[in-house]
């Protein structure tokens, strides 16, 4: 699986769990990445593609998701089941 569906997935998980979303620090160490900046350009990939947006871009767990994201996500986790 490439590494943005699993980033998508652990923000996922976490907000479901945690209800507020994950730090770039907590996306690194589910990621095993050593550098923050990484993790940064995934999240500016995946907000240009428009499945999730930040509200605040340099505020800790400002990431939500919006409509597309959310069928996205869905999409994934229907396909992980499928797998299985």
């Amino acid at each position: 699986m490439p590494r943005k569906d699993r980033i998508l997935l652990f923000i996922d998980d976490y907000m479901q769990e945690q209800g507020c979303a994950p730090t770039i620090r907590e996306i690194c160490a589910n990621e095993e990445i050593k550098t923050t900046s990484l993790v940064y350009r995934h999240l500016l990939r995946l907000e240009k593609r428009g499945l999730i947006y930040r509200a605040y871009r340099y505020k800790s767990r400002s990431v939500r998701f919006t409509d597309e994201g959310k069928a996205y996500v869905k999409a994934l986790r229907q396909a992980q089941g499928n797998e299985e």
